[in-house]
C-alpha cells in the first residue's frame, strides 16, 4: 500500500463514525504530486460537508479554499491569526520564516515564491 493509500484508509477509518472536525498534521508530507491533490480533494469535500478541518502545515499550497481561518506561530509564540486571506500575506510569512516571500494566489490555490 503506498503512502497515499495508507492516509485515505486512517481517514476512511476516522470517518467510520459521525465527526465534527479532524485535525490534520503535515497530511501530505511523503505523497507525490497526484496523492497529493487528492488527498487535499478529499480534505474539502469533507470541509463543504460541514466538518471542521485544522490543518497544521509549513506548505501553504496545502491551504485550500474551505479553510477560513489562519494562525502564524514563530518560535513557539502566536504571530498572527484571523482570516485566512488578511494573515496568509508575503509580510507575515516573510516574517515568520525570516526569508523575504512572495505570496500569491491564483484560481484559489495559495504559491509561494522568493524574492
Amino acid at each position: 500500500m503506498s503512502t497515499g493509500e495508507l492516509r485515505k484508509c486512517i481517514v476512511a477509518r476516522s470517518l467510520v463514525h459521525p465527526i465534527k472536525a479532524i485535525l490534520l498534521d503535515e497530511p501530505t508530507v511523503g505523497l507525490d504530486i497526484k496523492a497529493q491533490l487528492d488527498f487535499i480533494e478529499m480534505m474539502r469535500t469533507l470541509a463543504r460537508s460541514g466538518t471542521t478541518v485544522i490543518l497544521v502545515t509549513h506548505h501553504i499550497e496545502e491551504v485550500f479554499e474551505e479553510i477560513q481561518k489562519a494562525v502564524l506561530i514563530k518560535e513557539g509564540r502566536l504571530y498572527a491569526s484571523g482570516e485566512k486571506n488578511e494573515v496568509l500575506n508575503s509580510t507575515n510569512l516573510s516574517a515568520v520564516f525570516n526569508t523575504p516571500l512572495d505570496i500569491r494566489k491564483e484560481q484559489g490555490r495559495y504559491s509561494i515564491h522568493p524574492c
